[in-house]
């Protein structure tokens, strides 16, 4: 009889179960503040899907983080994502768009906390590295600091805004490898092994 009760329990709250499939703790976690302004909208799944979450000005806290998937910025405001608590590590800056999915930035499941505000005049502009030379086929734009790339990845050219290094870490053999500094734009690589990782840095040779 209790094993009855227990299965027909089950059947019962199933439908909820797979309701939750795809949703997160959003609405289990922080007390969102209420703010004026316009809210930066975030998803847990690619595409916009799944009920957005709006982060209004001045956010912070997330310890939703790793869920989110995709993100809405409204015009003249900004949001940075950081693989590290506390506003640390290496991060990416979405100014006024839309991106339907992290991993245009490799930072699908990394983020760890964020920022959300209006622009700033000086926006910094993220490296663009393209998977067929002359700037085209696959684009990925680079985040600020180490990215370990999920897979080794072969690359053909790459844009570096003026005032930025990008470093790509190659593998060349079994237990090789070898880096390539880059501060200019390059329609051709000047290699073909796969990339393993990439840093991007201020370039402090130049002189603004």
């Amino acid at each position: 009889m209790t094993n009855f009760v227990v299965l027909a329990l089950f059947l019962v709250l199933l439908p909820a179960f797979r309701a939750c499939k795809d949703c997160s703790s959003l609405e289990n976690n922080d007390d969102v503040p209420q703010g004026n302004g316009p809210l930066a909208d975030l998803y847990t799944g690619d595409g916009f899907q799944n009920v957005p979450f709006g982060i209004p000005i001045t956010y912070v806290s997330a310890s939703f983080a790793p869920t989110i998937r995709s993100v809405r910025v409204p015009q003249d405001y900004q949001l940075i994502l950081y693989d590290q608590v506390g506003n640390m590590g290496s991060y990416i800056v979405i100014s006024g768009r839309d991106v339907p999915s992290l991993e245009e930035y490799y930072f699908a499941a990394r983020m760890r906390s964020l920022r959300f505000g209006p622009s700033t005049e000086t926006t910094l502009q993220h490296p663009q590295i393209f998977g067929e030379q002359s700037y085209a086929g696959e684009r990925h734009f680079l985040p600020f600091g180490v990215t370990d790339l999920p897979e080794l990845t072969f690359f053909r050219s790459l844009k570096v805004p003026i005032g930025m290094k990008v470093t790509l870490t190659t593998v060349i053999g079994p237990k090789s490898v070898r880096s390539y500094d880059f501060t200019s734009d390059t329609s051709e690589m000047p290699f073909s092994d796969p990339v393993k990782s990439v840093s991007v840095t201020i370039n402090l040779s130049v002189e603004f």
